[in-house]
């Protein structure tokens, strides 16, 4: 985003744009690679950021797609005649995996996807996080984070109680946890 051709727009229609960019972002990375990821994994990840996402807190997203999900991602927005920007993630772990990079408030977030972690850097931490709309990023741009969580447990919401507990303490955003179960 070029910010200076937005001089004289009015901070809260930025930050509206802003707001409807972030969502499109993160529908985009939960529906493509949810494609390709097993279902009764998936929907629960789906649940817990589609929570946060409609109470209004996450900031800020941009994607990380690998191989696999950017074909996927490149031809379905070709036929749609969409034109969202998303990053490359080169040598992922699996070519299949992708990366949902998340901001609320000043914690940064990168969530992984198929086999992958989820990894928080709160403020204090704020220049070792990633930098968001980069064009591309391999593994040790998006890891290395002192908080990081497995995504077990998903049917107990063992790794979504961690998560949220961590989001909490770092920038005070209390989770909505009665929409955490998928439909």
């Amino acid at each position: 985003i070029n910010w200076a051709r937005w001089d004289g727009i009015s901070q809260s229609r930025i930050q509206q744009f802003i707001g409807l960019l972030t969502r499109d972002s993160i529908e985009m990375f939960l529906d493509i690679v949810g494609n390709n990821a097993l279902e009764h994994q998936w929907k629960y990840r789906r649940a817990f950021w589609m929570s946060y996402l409609n109470a209004g807190v996450i900031t800020d997203a941009w994607v990380l797609f690998g191989p696999e999900a950017y074909e996927d991602a490149r031809r379905l927005l070709r036929e749609s005649g969409n034109a969202m920007r998303y990053a490359r993630l080169n040598r992922p772990a699996s070519k299949d995996q992708s990366v949902l990079l998340l901001k609320l408030g000043d914690l940064t977030i990168a969530e992984f996807s198929h086999n992958g972690r989820v990894w928080i850097w709160p403020p204090k931490d704020a220049k070792a996080a990633p930098r968001l709309y980069r064009s591309s990023y391999i593994i040790p741009d998006v890891t290395g984070a002192e908080i990081e969580f497995v995504h077990a447990g998903s049917e107990t919401f063992r790794w979504q109680t961690n998560v949220a507990q961590a989001i909490r303490k770092y920038s005070n955003v209390k989770p909505v946890t009665a929409y955490w179960k998928p439909k």
